[in-house]
């Protein structure tokens, strides 16, 4: 599947309107599917119907690393309604931006992708070019 990243859209993304144009327009020039991320309170609520009007599907949602460790549950119930397989990790915290804190990382991701495959998601990271720097 070739899925657009909402991420790149996301100041077209605050309501159902915008929702709904920037889904049908994916769809018309030939995307499958999306990864969600950024999505606006209002389009949030109505993101399941509009992506099935547009015949879209949600491969990956965007959650933050505090959203996971709140509310789990909450997380993936949401992502398995909207299709998704995976769970991505969009970025680390500024606490973590060390040797010892990308190790704790590690350590805290390996348990949530633990948790996560009891609801049948996996667990993916969006890596960026200031955690390979020393």
């Amino acid at each position: 599947m070739i899925a657009a990243q909402l991420y790149t859209v996301r100041d077209r993304l605050h309501d159902r309107r915008q929702l709904v144009e920037v889904l049908g327009r994916l769809r018309e020039i030939g995307y499958e599917g999306v990864e969600v991320a950024s999505l606006g309170p209002d389009a949030a609520d109505h993101f399941s119907e509009e992506l099935t009007r547009a015949g879209l599907k949600a491969c990956a949602a965007h959650e933050s690393l505090e959203r996971l460790t709140a509310d789990l549950s909450a997380v993936a119930g949401r992502c398995r309604a909207w299709g998704c397989k995976y769970v991505v990790i969009p970025s680390v915290p500024q606490p973590y931006h060390s040797a010892a804190g990308f190790r704790r990382f590690a350590q805290e991701a390996a348990e949530i992708a633990r948790q996560l495959s009891t609801h049948g998601l996996g667990l993916a990271y969006h890596n960026h070019n200031f955690e390979l720097e020393r």
